[in-house]
């Protein structure tokens, strides 16, 4: 993928594996960029973080078994604070149409931009 102001981003989506991996799939994320890289496994529920300029460069990044429950949690605190949650409907909504720009870029055969509704 290749964004407006010329980042470049790779999405694997594939779920093969050998018999003998150690997990049955894979949902991990990194992201590097100038000020810092992170790495995320949401299977194993952990990640590390680096950041340039910081006395301790690596950061261990664990969020445990109950993401669900924290992001309920969130939600419910963002009623009692009369506050908007920190994550909206807009961000699902971007989520899924990189998700259905993907289908449709199989489809086609072709790259194509991610289309907003």
């Amino acid at each position: 993928m290749i964004f407006d102001n010329g980042v470049i981003a790779t999405l694997d989506t594939s779920w093969s594996r050998p018999e003998s991996f150690s997990t049955w799939g894979d949902v991990t994320m990194r992201i590097i960029g100038k000020e810092g890289a992170i790495h995320l496994d949401a299977f194993a529920q952990a990640g590390s973080l680096w950041e340039n300029g910081s006395t301790n460069s690596h950061k261990n990044v664990n969020w445990g078994d109950k993401s669900n429950t924290a992001l309920v949690a969130e939600f419910i605190a963002s009623i009692r604070e009369n506050r908007q949650s920190s994550i909206t409907g807009l961000d699902g909504l971007r989520a899924a149409e990189v998700a259905w720009s993907a289908y449709e870029s199989v489809e086609q055969g072709k790259t194509i931009q991610v289309k907003h509704y």
